[in-house]
């Protein structure tokens, strides 16, 4: 609520029904942790020698895992990438065009991946885990340089689909990857120090990088791809309807909030679809990577599930937080001239870009109408 009422998405009206639904929710989380500790006790105490002989079993070391399986592993992407080689996927005998890019991009991604996880599991890690007893500031600064990266990694994928556009709103918005940073900085750190000092009370030491670093790096993973999703679409939003907003919410005295609604929430409702289906079906459809792991590393499913539960409620707060503090610092600090009470002046040149990328649909269209002739030739 403080968060939503300093970016402006909530006014005096709407506070008592917040509080109201933060008080019933905080009676739930109460009932639940009731619920669960009794059931809990009372799966201790009414288990059997026949339950034990099963957990002993679940409870196994997994199996080691060398360069031997890692090998038949990649061989797999690589058949995957050989088909997309394959001259039927690319429309012309004699050549293999844009399957041979997205085949090479394939088997670059898992080369990287290897050495990535690699390097991170055999070297990094494995040293933070040992010279961190006494250091937080080794284990603060590596999550806020994993959040840096992924703000990083979330403004070029965000750029390279929308390139031309970003193009005319750099001169507009200058620090918009300034904000992406602190919209990651924002999500990771509110539900890390909640979960650290509420949910697993760490105390000795609260910096324990067993817990710390994991915990980021999951989270941040899914705000990268969240975070892509709701600047693509605020771009493409204000783009297509910058008149509308402008000569017709604005001119007639409606608030920026008023004006930019509509294009807020298909925003926030595009980047919060990943996170929304993941919750919905895990469990079902999939077991999450985290649970997984737990599993064959020896853990309890029942464990590993309660862990996996508390990994993905921290996710959707986190990808929430942040989508949330980029909506806002986006429409406050980057597009709108609140003093004006306009749209920034030179967004004017946005609109140029519109009839640029109108022109390269265009000729995309034209490009495929010829080669769907010749395919019928």
């Amino acid at each position: 609520y403080g968060l939503s009422t300093i970016l402006g998405f909530s006014d005096e009206k709407n506070a008592n029904k917040i509080r109201k639904i933060m008080r019933a929710l905080a009676v739930m989380a109460a009932t639940l942790t009731n619920v669960t500790s009794k059931a809990a006790a009372s799966a201790i105490t009414t288990s059997s020698s026949t339950t034990t002989s099963v957990a002993a079993k679940i409870m196994a070391s997994p199996k080691p895992v060398g360069v031997k399986e890692l090998s038949i592993s990649f061989l797999l992407v690589g058949l995957v990438a050989a088909i997309l080689r394959h001259p039927t996927l690319s429309g012309k005998k004699g050549t293999t065009g844009l399957s041979s890019k997205l085949s090479n991009r394939l088997l670059v991604a898992a080369g990287r991946c290897t050495l990535q996880l690699s390097f991170l599991g055999g070297f990094v890690i494995q040293q933070l885990f040992v010279k961190t007893q006494d250091n937080p500031l080794l284990v603060i600064s590596w999550i806020a340089f994993i959040a840096l990266v992924g703000a990083h990694e979330s403004y070029s994928r965000m750029s390279s689909s929308s390139s031309s556009s970003l193009e005319g709103l750099s001169s507009v918005y200058p620090t918009l990857h300034h904000h992406v940073r602190v919209a990651f900085l924002v999500g990771v750190t509110s539900v890390l120090t909640i979960a650290i000092k509420f949910i697993l009370k760490l105390t000795s030491p609260w910096y324990d990088a067993r817990y710390l670093i994991p915990m980021s790096g999951m989270i941040l993973g899914n705000m990268i791809s969240s975070n892509s999703l709701l600047l693509q679409s605020l771009i493409k939003e204000f783009i297509h309807h910058k008149d509308i907003i402008e000569y017709y919410y604005l001119a007639y005295g409606a608030s920026y909030m008023e004006a930019s609604r509509s294009a807020i929430f298909s925003s926030i409702e595009l980047s919060l679809v990943p996170i929304i289906n993941n919750l919905s079906v895990v469990g079902i459809v999939h077991l999450p990577g985290m649970m997984t792991g737990q599993i064959l590393a020896g853990q309890s499913p029942r464990a590993a599930s309660m862990y996996q539960i508390l990994i993905l409620f921290w996710i959707a707060a986190s990808v929430g937080f942040s989508v949330l503090t980029m909506t806002g610092l986006f429409v406050r600090k980057g597009i709108f001239d609140l003093h004006n009470h306009a749209l920034k002046s030179s967004s004017t040149k946005v609109s140029g870009y519109l009839a640029q990328e109108e022109k390269i649909n265009d000729k995309k269209v034209t490009k495929e109408k010829s080669r769907f002739f010749s395919l019928l030739h």
